[in-house]
């Protein structure tokens, strides 16, 4: 384990600070895994160019299930795909999003990775609402 330069960020639940809780039973099986976004950009990269699993092994994670309207889940992996008239192609990503607005996702077409944390229980819908305001706005960017 390497140990950080940086403080961990802290966790609300409401206004309450929660990050110095002994358990968080909200975690189940994640074991309070604590990551920076440079880490998580380091594993998504890995993971895309099938540096971590074989590329079978990692198709078969996409073996797609509808979660919900637009959304469909895999082992492990989300995916947000096209919905005529409400989603449009330009937000289809794939990745994960957690319970506490964090966010990582990776967008095919633009070959671009979002990774995001808002911190607050309250918050798992807001962390999706960013990255797609940020899908937005990259979309329109002439970044040649």
């Amino acid at each position: 384990m390497v140990k950080s330069d940086y403080p961990v960020a802290d966790l609300y639940s409401g206004n309450t600070n929660v990050t110095q809780y002994r358990s968080l039973s909200i975690d189940y099986a994640g074991g309070g895994i604590v990551a920076t976004s440079e880490d998580l950009l380091k594993f998504m990269k890995a993971l895309v160019k099938h540096e971590i699993i074989r590329e079978d092994t990692f198709e078969k994670m996409k073996d797609w299930a509808k979660f919900s309207i637009g959304i469909d889940y895999g082992y492990g992996l989300m995916n947000f795909r096209t919905i005529p008239l409400l989603m449009p192609k330009k937000y289809n990503v794939w990745g994960n999003a957690g319970s506490i607005g964090s966010f990582m996702f990776y967008h095919p077409a633009m070959d671009i990775y979002l990774i995001g944390n808002l911190n607050q229980f309250r918050y798992h819908s807001k962390g999706i609402r960013l990255m797609f305001k940020i899908i937005n706005i990259l979309s329109k960017c002439d970044c040649s």
